[in-house]
Protein backbone atom coordinates (compact mmCIF):
# COMPACT_ATOMS: atom_id res chain seq x y z
CA UNK A 1 0.00 0.00 0.00
CA UNK A 2 1.27 3.74 -0.53
CA UNK A 3 0.55 6.33 1.20
CA UNK A 4 1.69 10.09 0.74
CA UNK A 5 3.02 12.98 3.16
CA UNK A 6 3.40 16.33 2.78
CA UNK A 7 6.82 16.64 4.21
CA UNK A 8 7.50 20.45 4.66
CA UNK A 9 9.97 20.47 7.04
CA UNK A 10 12.24 17.72 4.94
CA UNK A 11 15.65 18.99 4.72
CA UNK A 12 15.49 18.71 1.09
CA UNK A 13 13.49 21.77 0.44
CA UNK A 14 16.51 23.45 2.41
CA UNK A 15 17.28 25.38 -0.60
CA UNK A 16 13.56 26.31 -1.73
CA UNK A 17 12.95 30.19 -1.79
CA UNK A 18 11.93 31.22 0.50
CA UNK A 19 9.83 34.31 2.27
CA UNK A 20 12.26 37.49 2.92
CA UNK A 21 11.43 37.82 6.70
CA UNK A 22 12.27 34.37 7.45
CA UNK A 23 16.21 34.70 6.34
CA UNK A 24 18.73 37.47 6.70
CA UNK A 25 21.07 38.16 3.67
CA UNK A 26 24.51 39.22 3.17
CA UNK A 27 26.82 39.03 -0.27
CA UNK A 28 30.49 37.92 0.17
CA UNK A 29 32.91 36.75 -3.08
CA UNK A 30 34.58 33.61 -1.74
CA UNK A 31 37.93 33.19 -1.27
CA UNK A 32 39.75 29.82 -2.25
CA UNK A 33 42.34 28.96 0.40
CA UNK A 34 43.99 25.92 -1.42
CA UNK A 35 44.80 24.55 -5.14
CA UNK A 36 46.99 27.32 -5.81
CA UNK A 37 50.41 25.38 -5.17
CA UNK A 38 52.74 23.23 -7.79
CA UNK A 39 53.38 19.39 -7.62
CA UNK A 40 51.59 16.66 -5.32
CA UNK A 41 50.17 19.55 -3.06
CA UNK A 42 48.21 21.04 -5.63
CA UNK A 43 46.75 17.82 -6.96
CA UNK A 44 46.04 16.96 -2.97
CA UNK A 45 44.17 20.90 -2.59
CA UNK A 46 42.54 21.02 -5.79
CA UNK A 47 40.67 17.54 -4.57
CA UNK A 48 40.28 18.64 -1.23
CA UNK A 49 39.06 22.39 -1.90
CA UNK A 50 38.75 25.08 1.16
CA UNK A 51 37.15 28.38 0.96
CA UNK A 52 37.08 31.30 3.09
CA UNK A 53 33.11 33.49 3.54
CA UNK A 54 32.81 36.51 5.20
CA UNK A 55 29.57 37.41 6.76
CA UNK A 56 27.72 38.40 9.71
CA UNK A 57 30.38 39.72 11.42
CA UNK A 58 32.63 36.65 10.87
CA UNK A 59 34.76 33.94 9.16
CA UNK A 60 33.84 30.98 8.03
CA UNK A 61 36.07 28.10 6.46
CA UNK A 62 34.89 25.34 4.11
CA UNK A 63 36.80 22.36 4.25
CA UNK A 64 35.78 20.12 1.18
CA UNK A 65 36.23 16.84 -0.36
CA UNK A 66 34.16 15.05 -3.27
CA UNK A 67 31.16 13.13 -2.73
CA UNK A 68 28.47 12.17 -5.02
CA UNK A 69 27.57 8.81 -2.88
CA UNK A 70 23.91 10.01 -2.28
CA UNK A 71 23.91 9.07 -6.51
CA UNK A 72 23.00 5.50 -7.23
CA UNK A 73 25.64 3.82 -9.20
CA UNK A 74 23.73 1.03 -10.63
CA UNK A 75 21.31 3.01 -13.10
CA UNK A 76 21.35 5.95 -15.60
CA UNK A 77 19.59 8.46 -13.03
CA UNK A 78 18.24 11.04 -15.45
CA UNK A 79 15.24 10.54 -18.15
CA UNK A 80 13.27 13.68 -19.36
CA UNK A 81 9.57 12.71 -19.85
CA UNK A 82 8.45 13.19 -23.69
CA UNK A 83 11.60 12.63 -24.59
CA UNK A 84 13.59 9.16 -25.84
CA UNK A 85 17.03 9.99 -24.54
CA UNK A 86 18.37 9.34 -21.33
CA UNK A 87 21.58 10.72 -20.25
CA UNK A 88 23.65 9.63 -17.29
CA UNK A 89 24.77 11.37 -13.95
CA UNK A 90 28.64 11.19 -14.97
CA UNK A 91 29.08 15.13 -15.70
CA UNK A 92 27.44 16.29 -12.56
CA UNK A 93 29.09 13.47 -10.51
CA UNK A 94 32.26 15.89 -9.97
CA UNK A 95 29.68 18.85 -8.65
CA UNK A 96 29.60 17.64 -5.27
CA UNK A 97 31.22 18.22 -2.04
CA UNK A 98 30.65 17.25 1.35
CA UNK A 99 32.62 19.37 4.53
CA UNK A 100 33.13 21.16 7.69
CA UNK A 101 33.24 24.41 9.04
CA UNK A 102 36.52 25.37 10.11
CA UNK A 103 37.50 22.81 12.66
CA UNK A 104 34.39 22.24 13.84
CA UNK A 105 33.45 18.54 13.80
CA UNK A 106 29.60 18.75 14.53
CA UNK A 107 29.50 20.86 11.85
CA UNK A 108 27.75 20.36 8.03
CA UNK A 109 28.40 21.26 5.11
CA UNK A 110 27.11 20.28 1.51
CA UNK A 111 27.73 22.31 -1.63
CA UNK A 112 28.38 21.71 -5.67
CA UNK A 113 31.21 23.46 -6.74
CA UNK A 114 29.80 23.94 -10.47
CA UNK A 115 28.82 27.30 -11.61
CA UNK A 116 29.75 28.79 -8.10
CA UNK A 117 29.12 27.48 -4.78
CA UNK A 118 25.52 26.53 -4.07
CA UNK A 119 24.47 24.35 -0.76
CA UNK A 120 24.57 24.56 2.73
CA UNK A 121 25.98 24.39 5.74
CA UNK A 122 24.90 24.43 9.56
CA UNK A 123 27.25 25.07 12.61
CA UNK A 124 27.47 26.69 15.99
CA UNK A 125 23.53 25.88 15.83
CA UNK A 126 22.77 27.97 12.83
CA UNK A 127 21.71 27.30 9.26
CA UNK A 128 23.41 28.95 6.28
CA UNK A 129 22.53 28.62 2.69
CA UNK A 130 25.18 30.06 -0.06
CA UNK A 131 24.56 30.28 -3.71
CA UNK A 132 25.53 32.41 -6.75
CA UNK A 133 24.19 36.23 -6.86
CA UNK A 134 24.21 35.23 -10.89
CA UNK A 135 24.98 31.50 -12.60
CA UNK A 136 27.48 31.62 -15.33
CA UNK A 137 29.61 34.22 -14.79
CA UNK A 138 33.38 34.35 -14.52
CA UNK A 139 36.05 32.35 -16.43
CA UNK A 140 36.10 28.24 -16.19
CA UNK A 141 38.26 27.73 -12.62
CA UNK A 142 36.53 31.25 -11.20
CA UNK A 143 33.12 30.34 -11.10
CA UNK A 144 33.35 30.03 -7.16
CA UNK A 145 35.37 33.41 -6.90
CA UNK A 146 32.07 35.17 -8.18
CA UNK A 147 29.69 37.75 -5.64
CA UNK A 148 27.45 34.83 -3.65
CA UNK A 149 24.25 35.75 -1.55
CA UNK A 150 24.72 33.79 2.11
CA UNK A 151 21.29 33.54 3.78
CA UNK A 152 21.01 33.23 7.66
CA UNK A 153 17.85 31.42 8.80
CA UNK A 154 16.10 33.01 11.82
CA UNK A 155 14.95 31.07 14.58
CA UNK A 156 11.52 32.06 16.19
CA UNK A 157 11.02 29.14 18.56
CA UNK A 158 13.52 29.06 21.28
CA UNK A 159 14.76 25.45 21.99
CA UNK A 160 12.62 23.39 24.23
CA UNK A 161 14.35 22.68 27.43
CA UNK A 162 14.48 18.62 27.98
CA UNK A 163 13.28 17.65 31.45
CA UNK A 164 16.57 16.40 33.75
CA UNK A 165 17.95 13.25 33.20
CA UNK A 166 17.64 12.66 37.00
CA UNK A 167 14.09 13.15 36.54
CA UNK A 168 13.79 9.64 33.99
CA UNK A 169 13.17 6.85 35.72
CA UNK A 170 15.15 3.32 35.40
CA UNK A 171 12.25 1.76 32.86
CA UNK A 172 12.30 4.65 30.89
CA UNK A 173 16.08 4.39 30.26
CA UNK A 174 15.89 1.21 29.44
CA UNK A 175 13.38 1.65 26.94
CA UNK A 176 15.41 4.45 25.65
CA UNK A 177 18.20 2.37 25.20
CA UNK A 178 16.33 -0.17 23.24
CA UNK A 179 14.92 2.54 20.83
CA UNK A 180 19.11 3.80 20.48
CA UNK A 181 19.59 0.35 19.78
CA UNK A 182 17.10 -0.26 17.09
CA UNK A 183 17.49 3.07 15.34
CA UNK A 184 21.27 2.46 15.04
CA UNK A 185 20.69 0.06 12.78
CA UNK A 186 22.03 1.65 9.32
CA UNK A 187 18.83 1.95 6.51
CA UNK A 188 19.24 3.08 2.99
CA UNK A 189 16.01 4.42 0.97
CA UNK A 190 16.22 4.70 -2.10
CA UNK A 191 14.36 7.81 -3.58
CA UNK A 192 12.76 8.98 -6.91
CA UNK A 193 12.91 12.68 -7.69
CA UNK A 194 10.67 14.40 -10.16
CA UNK A 195 10.89 17.68 -11.18
CA UNK A 196 7.59 18.89 -12.61
CA UNK A 197 6.82 21.33 -15.88
CA UNK A 198 6.63 23.76 -13.23
CA UNK A 199 9.51 23.98 -12.10
CA UNK A 200 11.35 23.09 -15.30
CA UNK A 201 10.60 26.33 -17.05
CA UNK A 202 11.60 28.36 -14.32
CA UNK A 203 14.95 26.89 -14.04
CA UNK A 204 15.89 25.82 -17.70
CA UNK A 205 19.02 23.66 -17.90
CA UNK A 206 20.09 24.20 -14.26
CA UNK A 207 17.25 22.15 -13.38
CA UNK A 208 19.04 18.61 -12.60
CA UNK A 209 21.60 20.21 -11.26
CA UNK A 210 20.04 22.45 -8.69
CA UNK A 211 17.51 19.56 -7.49
CA UNK A 212 21.15 17.03 -7.09
CA UNK A 213 22.29 19.77 -4.72
CA UNK A 214 19.17 19.64 -2.72
CA UNK A 215 19.16 15.92 -2.50
CA UNK A 216 22.93 15.98 -1.74
CA UNK A 217 21.91 18.59 1.25
CA UNK A 218 19.23 16.25 2.11
CA UNK A 219 21.47 13.07 2.33
CA UNK A 220 24.13 14.88 4.12
CA UNK A 221 22.11 16.01 6.89
CA UNK A 222 20.57 12.63 7.61
CA UNK A 223 23.31 10.97 7.94
CA UNK A 224 24.88 13.18 10.24
CA UNK A 225 25.93 11.08 13.68
CA UNK A 226 23.95 14.27 15.67
CA UNK A 227 20.57 12.80 14.79
CA UNK A 228 21.33 8.87 16.30
CA UNK A 229 20.08 7.21 13.23
CA UNK A 230 22.17 6.02 10.28
CA UNK A 231 19.82 7.03 7.22
CA UNK A 232 21.49 6.71 3.52
CA UNK A 233 19.20 8.78 1.17
CA UNK A 234 20.60 6.70 -2.42
CA UNK A 235 19.10 8.81 -5.52
CA UNK A 236 18.20 5.57 -8.04
CA UNK A 237 16.09 7.96 -10.53
CA UNK A 238 15.52 11.31 -11.07
CA UNK A 239 12.17 12.34 -13.74
CA UNK A 240 12.35 15.66 -15.76
CA UNK A 241 8.86 16.79 -16.80
CA UNK A 242 9.09 19.04 -19.29
CA UNK A 243 5.55 18.63 -20.93
CA UNK A 244 2.39 19.04 -18.02
CA UNK A 245 0.56 16.48 -20.47
CA UNK A 246 3.08 14.01 -19.46
CA UNK A 247 3.87 14.91 -15.58
CA UNK A 248 1.42 14.43 -12.64
CA UNK A 249 -1.77 16.70 -12.15
CA UNK A 250 -0.96 19.30 -10.12
CA UNK A 251 -3.81 21.29 -8.36
CA UNK A 252 -3.64 24.66 -6.58
CA UNK A 253 -5.19 22.26 -3.39
CA UNK A 254 -2.29 20.51 -1.64
CA UNK A 255 -4.18 17.44 -0.52
CA UNK A 256 -5.63 17.13 -4.10
CA UNK A 257 -1.73 17.47 -5.56
CA UNK A 258 -0.63 15.21 -2.93
CA UNK A 259 -3.30 11.97 -4.27
CA UNK A 260 -2.23 12.41 -7.52
CA UNK A 261 0.97 12.48 -6.98
CA UNK A 262 0.83 9.39 -5.37
CA UNK A 263 -1.03 7.67 -7.89
CA UNK A 264 1.21 8.82 -10.90
CA UNK A 265 4.57 8.06 -9.45
CA UNK A 266 3.79 4.22 -8.98
CA UNK A 267 3.89 4.21 -12.80
CA UNK A 268 7.30 4.26 -12.60
CA UNK A 269 8.23 2.07 -9.71
CA UNK A 270 10.10 -1.74 -11.08
CA UNK A 271 7.40 -4.13 -8.92
CA UNK A 272 10.78 -6.22 -7.83
CA UNK A 273 13.00 -4.54 -4.87
CA UNK A 274 15.64 -6.31 -6.53
CA UNK A 275 15.59 -3.84 -9.70
CA UNK A 276 18.16 -1.05 -9.46
CA UNK A 277 15.55 1.57 -10.33
CA UNK A 278 12.89 0.34 -7.52
CA UNK A 279 12.35 3.52 -5.41
CA UNK A 280 11.38 3.14 -1.11
CA UNK A 281 10.22 6.98 -1.51
CA UNK A 282 8.64 9.21 -4.50
CA UNK A 283 9.42 13.35 -4.04
CA UNK A 284 8.03 15.71 -6.22
CA UNK A 285 9.16 19.21 -6.53
CA UNK A 286 6.70 21.92 -7.85
CA UNK A 287 6.02 25.35 -7.92
CA UNK A 288 2.27 24.81 -8.83
CA UNK A 289 0.53 24.65 -5.09
CA UNK A 290 2.46 28.01 -4.18
CA UNK A 291 4.61 30.27 -5.01
CA UNK A 292 7.58 28.74 -2.83
CA UNK A 293 8.74 25.43 -4.00
CA UNK A 294 7.10 22.74 -2.15
CA UNK A 295 8.30 18.73 -2.06
CA UNK A 296 5.62 16.20 -1.14
CA UNK A 297 6.35 12.87 -0.87
CA UNK A 298 5.55 9.74 -1.78
CA UNK A 299 6.26 6.56 0.93
CA UNK A 300 5.70 2.60 0.28
CA UNK A 301 4.74 0.94 3.70
CA UNK A 302 4.00 -2.42 4.67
Amino acid sequence: MWSCVVISTLIVCLLAETSAHSFETEETVPVRLTGRTAGRVAKRSEEQPSFRLTAFGRNFTLNLIPDSTFISKLTDLYKTLNQTEETGAELLKGCFYTGVVDSNADSIVSVSLCHGILGSFITDSKEYLIEPKLFGLGTSGKLTEQLHVIKRRRFTKSPQVSEPLSDIRDDDQNLMSRRRRFVSTPRFIETLVVGDASLTHFYGDEIKHYMLTLMSVAAQIYKHPSIKNSINIVLVKMLIVEDEEVGPSISSNGGVALRNFCAWQQLFNPPSHRHPEHFDTAILFTREVSSDLLCISGSEQA
